[in-house]
This record gives C-alpha cells, structure tokens and sequence, in this order.
C-alpha cells in the first residue's frame, strides 16, 4: 500500500470508514454469511487499491466495490465443496452484477444496516455478543478494540466473534427488521447498541482526536432511521433526544481541537441552540407518551445542563434526584458513579465518597471515570495527595492524548 499515492490511500481510506457498513450490510443480505461477505468486501477494498489509478477513482465507487465484492463471493461459493446446491445464489449474485454493470448510481444502493443491527441483536444470541457483533460488523471494532470494550483478551474475543457469526448463518437466523408484534421485545437492546455506536464517537479512544463523527453520525442515522420505524415509542424519542443534547454541545467540546475541554469549562456561548430546542421538542414528545424509561431520564439529566447558563448555574440537586431515578431502571456502577459525582456537586461530598465505597473495585479495574470520580470527590474533600493517586491510575487507563494532558494539568494544580 505504501507505493501508491497519499491521495489514494485518503479516497480509499475515507470510502473505508464511511461506506465499509453499508456495503458489508447488503452482501450480508445478499449472501446469508458474515465470513463470506467480509472476506469478499475486503477482497474489494484489495482490488481497488491495486486496479484505481490516482485521480481516476470511478464515478460510482460504492457500486464498483459492490460489484467486485459479488464478484468475489461467487469465486468463495464455488470453491465450496457443496457449491451445487449455492447454484441459485450464485446466478442471483451474477444478475446483482449485471445490474451495476449499467446505469446504476451510488444513490440507487439501498441501505440496509438497520436490518444489519436487528440481526446482530437477535436473541437467540447473549447480550454481550450482541453488543460485540454490532460494534465488530456496524462500527468496524477489530476484535482488538471489542475485546478492550469488555476487558478480554483478543484471542478470546475474536474466537467468541466467529462462533457468532457462524450461528447466524447455521442458525438460519433471519435477516430482516421483525414485524410490529416482535419489534418492541427486541427494542432495548438495538438502542443499547445504537448508544454504543455514538459514545464510541462522542468519548472516541483514539491517539489523536477526542471525538470520531463517523460513529456518532452513524448512531444519529440509526436512531433517526429507527423512529421513523416506530413513531411513537418513548425510549426512541428519549435516545434521540439525549444524543442531541450531546451533540448540541459538540462546537464548545471540540473548540481547540488540540485540548480536552470538560463540560465545567465550555464556552456556552457556542452550544446550539437549534439542537437544545429540537432535543427539547423530541424529550416532551417522549414524556408525552407516558412510558419513562432510561433514556428518557438520562435526556432528562443532559437537558439540565443544557438549561444552565454556567457551571455554577447547574441545578444539582435535580441532577442528583434523577440519577436516583435511573439507578431504579439500570442498578449499574456507571450509574452510581454519576450519582456519587452529581452528589459532590450539590454539596453533600461525604454522602458522594461513601456511595463510591460501594462499589466492588474488583468489577471494575480499567473504568477510567470510576478513577476520575474518585480523584474529585477526594479533591472536594481537601485530600489532594489521595485525588493524584486516583489521578495517575487514570492517567495509566487513558489512550487518548489531550485527555491524558487534561489529567496531568490537574494533577499538576493539586501539586
């Protein structure tokens, strides 16, 4: 790869990142096993690099990497040893490539990844196998990256990976959005992973960067694509409305790119307000259903703040009665580490540090913010050699570097 030119690499690395899921979504469909249509999709990424020149990439280039990614999964099911019985498939795959040959457009490519979601998410699978397969063939997480979301190693997560894909195809697991009657049984999860996607972008882990717009515009369309589904159900419109909440305040949060710029030190000048209202409109239209839930509440939270004018502003003592409510619908640790912190800032701090003694270090021995959260509570409780502690065992978790500098600025103003 490192022949060609810059140019190239970008086109085609960019195409990577924005298009890959489409793409693997509808060979998927198309061809009923996960194995073979990343294998043929990547074979195409392949070809593209070795056969476009520089400058000269097709008009239509999600269409060439479809047709050749067809072209590939035909050569896959013929080297099958039972490629007799695949026969129909193989000529269905071969009218698919006819059809691009013409005068189709990129524009004319369907976009399945809802259905994508709802296949990973089936609940013949367990939840934690759920979550990686989306974020493995949605988002694009090497097994790598998945298995640091959970805390496993590679190897075993890859290898849980593979059996998944493989029940699905042997499962004969469907490929499709379930009709009305199943749809709100399968509703959490598809919106717990769909909130995934979008915080594996708005608290992006990279080297460089602090927030990766291809997952949250990705979860923005999901959700977005999933309301249209269902107009009228709650916890859509309260996921909708939380992810506005946060992206309103997107322009302030990436102000200096180069910086770590925490919610306290924002310049609110620069939130948008165009988002904080539909935000708004979309949370109202949720209560008015009358069927809380989860995200309906943590909206709730994200909207408190957008109301305050500063900091200083912030109504807390709200913040801490919903968290109380959330704790009644996701008795979790992030959870009470939220409460704990929100519980700092309204002034009761030794309530807040007895609520984080709670908590069973033992489940969570690479949480960033559980360490954070100490670090400030131990602040508030003129303890500062205690909140560096905390904050060099954060600083050990973190990868990203503005945040690590971030959290060597404030062990630096505690020294």
């Amino acid at each position: 790869m490192s022949n060609q030119p810059d140019s190239l690499r970008d086109q085609l690395n960019q195409l990577m990142r924005h298009e890959r899921a489409q793409l693997l979504a509808i060979l998927i469909q198309k061809v009923n096993d996960f194995e073979l249509a990343e294998d043929a999709l990547q074979e195409a990424f392949v070809k593209a690099w070795s056969h476009w020149p520089d400058a000269a990439i097709p008009d239509n280039p999600k269409s060439w990497l479809l047709k050749t990614a067809y072209h590939h999964a035909i050569d896959g099911l013929r080297r099958q040893s039972n490629f007799h019985r695949k026969q129909p498939l193989i000529s269905q795959l071969q009218e698919l490539q006819h059809e691009l040959s013409g005068a189709h457009t990129d524009h004319d490519i369907a976009d399945e990844r809802l259905r994508l979601i709802f296949s990973c998410c089936h609940p013949a699978l367990d939840e934690t196998t759920q979550v990686a397969l989306t974020l493995n063939t949605v988002c694009g997480f090497t097994a790598e990256q998945v298995a640091a979301s959970f805390m496993l190693k590679t190897t075993t997560q890859a290898q849980r990976l593979v059996r998944a894909k493989r029940k699905i195809k042997l499962s004969g697991i469907p490929y499709q959005v379930p009709d009305s009657a199943q749809l709100p049984t399968r509703l959490n999860q598809v919106l717990s992973v769909i909130y995934l996607i979008y915080n594996a972008g708005y608290y992006a882990h990279e080297q460089l960067g602090l927030i990766n717009p291809v997952h949250t515009d990705e979860a923005m369309y999901l959700a977005n694509t999933l309301n249209q589904l269902l107009p009228d159900q709650a916890e859509v419109l309260g996921l909708l409305a939380l992810m506005q909440f946060h992206q309103s305040r997107m322009p302030a949060r990436h102000a200096h790119p180069d910086r770590f710029i925490s919610l306290e030190h924002q310049d609110r000048d620069l939130w948008d307000q165009g988002l904080i209202a539909a935000a708004n409109s979309r949370f109202q239209q949720a209560m008015a259903l009358k069927n809380l839930g989860p995200y309906q509440i943590q909206a709730a939270i994200s909207g408190v703040h957008s109301l305050a004018h500063s900091w200083s502003d912030t109504d807390w003592t709200q913040i801490v009665a919903l968290y109380e409510k959330l704790w009644q619908y996701q008795p979790t640790d992030p959870v009470r580490i939220n409460h704990a912190v929100a519980l700092s800032y309204a002034g009761d701090v030794e309530a807040a540090w007895h609520l984080l003694q709670a908590i069973d270090t033992q489940q969570l021995p690479d949480y960033l913010p559980y360490f954070l959260a100490h670090a400030q509570i131990a602040k508030l409780r003129a303890e500062p050699d205690q909140a560096i502690s905390y904050l060099s065992q954060a600083m050990a978790l973190s990868k990203n570097q503005q945040e690590r500098t971030h959290i060597q600025q404030q062990m630096d103003r505690l020294r």
